[in-house]
Parts: C-alpha cells; sequence; structure tokens
C-alpha cells in the first residue's frame, strides 16, 4: 500500500472542507451524467485504484465527490464529442475541460503535468472523432496516438489522488511510466468483447483501426506483434523503477496478506517476477476476435 504524507483528518479537510472557491458553484453536470459516473464506484477498476493509491477502507467514501465529479465530467465530454460525430465534427463546447480545470485548481492540483494531462484527453477526444470522419487518415501511428492517450482520463485522475495523499512525486511519475503500456494493453482488451457490436454501429475501437490499416488476416497478426512489444515495454519499465514503485504495483495486484512478504522481496527477484507474470498475463491479452475487412 501507498504511504503518503496525509494524514486520514488532512484528507478528509481538504476534500470535504467548509470552504470551497466560487467558481466551483458554475459547474453544470447533468444526474445522467453523475449517474454514469457513479457507476464506477461498483466496478473491481475502481477498487484497484484505491488499492493502488493507498485509500484505506475507511477514508475511501472521503474521495468519492471528487471522483465522481470528475468522471461526470468525463462522461459529459464522451457524449458532447459523440453527438458532434453525428453531426460531422469533432469540435464541441469546452466548458467539460474548463469546469475540470477549476475543480482541480479548487484543490491546488492543476500543475503543468495536469494541465498535460488534460492537453491528452482532449487530443484523445478530437482524433478519435477525426478518424471516424475520415479527417485524419488511419495509420499505425494514428492508431498509436489514440491508444497511447485513450486512458487519459485514469492516467489524470491516479496521480491526483496519490498527490492528494501525498505521495513522493518521483513514486508518482514512476507508477505513471509503469502503468502506460499496461493502460494501452487493457484498453485493447476491452475492445475484445464489443467488437462485433463497434463494426455493425461504426464506432472506434483498435481492432476495427487494424482491420482498416491491414484487412482482417494481416490485421490480426499486427495487432498480436503490437501487443507483444507493449507488453515487452511494461517489462522494461519493471526494470528502472524503485524497489517502492514496484511494491506499490504489487499492492494493487495482490491481497493485502501477501504483502509482508512481498516487501521482504529484493528488487532484482522482484523485477523478474513482475516480468514473468506480464508475459504469461492472458487477462490484459485475451484471444482478439475474428476481424472481418471493412475496406
Amino acid at each position: 500500500m501507498v504511504h503518503g504524507t496525509a494524514t486520514a483528518e488532512a484528507l478528509r479537510e481538504r476534500i470535504l472542507g467548509p470552504d470551497a472557491p466560487e467558481f466551483w458553484s458554475t459547474t453544470r453536470v447533468t444526474y445522467l451524467e453523475s449517474l454514469k459516473a457513479s457507476r464506477v464506484m461498483f466496478l473491481d477498476g475502481y477498487d484497484t485504484m484505491l488499492h493502488l493509491v493507498g485509500v484505506s477502507e475507511d477514508t475511501a467514501k472521503v474521495f468519492e465527490p471528487l471522483v465522481i465529479h470528475f468522471l461526470a465530467l468525463v462522461y459529459q465530454a464522451d457524449l458532447a464529442y459523440e453527438e458532434a460525430q453525428v453531426n460531422g465534427s469533432f469540435e464541441v463546447d469546452l466548458g467539460w475541460r474548463r469546469d475540470m480545470e477549476d475543480l482541480l485548481e479548487g484543490y491546488g492540483l492543476l500543475d503543468g503535468q495536469a494541465r498535460a494531462r488534460l492537453d491528452d484527453l482532449q487530443r484523445y477526444f478530437e482524433l478519435e472523432g477525426q478518424l471516424l470522419l475520415g479527417q485524419v487518415e488511419v495509420t499505425e501511428d494514428s492508431v498509436y496516438e489514440v491508444l497511447s492517450i485513450r486512458s487519459s482520463d485514469i492516467a489524470l485522475a491516479i496521480p491526483l489522488m496519490l498527490n492528494l495523499v501525498g505521495v513522493d512525486p518521483r513514486i508518482v511519475d514512476e507508477l505513471v511510466r509503469v502503468n502506460k503500456p499496461l493502460y494501452m494493453l487493457w484498453e485493447i482488451a476491452d475492445d475484445v468483447p464489443s467488437y462485433a457490436k463497434d463494426v455493425a454501429a461504426g464506432s472506434y475501437s483498435t481492432i476495427r483501426m487494424y482491420a482498416k490499416i491491414f484487412g482482417a488476416e494481416r490485421g490480426r497478426a499486427k495487432l498480436e506483434e503490437f501487443r507483444a512489444r507493449l507488453v515487452e515495454q511494461a517489462c522494461a519499465e519493471f526494470a528502472k523503477v524503485s524497489a517502492t514503485t514496484l511494491r506499490i504495483f504489487v499492492s494493487s495486484l495482490a491481497p493485502a496478506w501477501l504483502m509482508p512478504v512481498v516487501r521482504r522481496i529484493p528488487r532484482g527477484l522482484l523485477v523478474r517476477i513482475l516480468q514473468s507474470s506480464m508475459r504469461k498475463d492472458k487477462m490484459s491479452r485475451p484471444e482478439l476476435p475474428t476481424m472481418v475487412d471493412e475496406n
């Protein structure tokens, strides 16, 4: 579990404290958007995120207002860009981004890195629309760019939560680097069960884009090669980061009772264990569906 400097009392005061900037009163989030965000609280991924951040069960609820509002703004943007695509555009009113900046600024979290990750999130929405509308050529490079920033909402949320908890910024940076290739693998995995539906609806998915670029049979082989490279990228990152970061990463996956054992494992051995596990893991690399030509 992460060892941050913020006490539970300080965390409650900072997130739930009575003082609030005036601009928080101007945000507009619908109940539907809040409801969609709240559903995330019932997913395993949210519990894993809290575990990674080091939030104990008794303080987990303190983060809920922040996370729900943050995700509601993400859904607001998602719905707006989907509507724009139907109308042949990729541009929307950026009220969602201004409200997100206000949210983060109110907590003192709107630094250069947060702005850069917001840039990635906006770029993701816009580039995906441009690819679907044929305004940007579908190439390996453009598909890679979308995939590399597709999880920008989570890539922004986790560092913000780590910063609130008071984790060393160097550890936060290492966790971001370790997780990036994993986010990309998980995004591809998420496209597997919805592939047929995505084809029928004309929705964006990495699998569809590879079929468009290379054709069905070659596209499947190229995507397998790409996933193998992402695995090796993750393994390379494991070898670069500190023992503390490796143990934090393991804590998000392993049961709490195992952590006393993990803390006694030397860094070199821990790297090899994680690399071996990564190369054998099938959950992040489920079997790809039979792809269809769309050219």
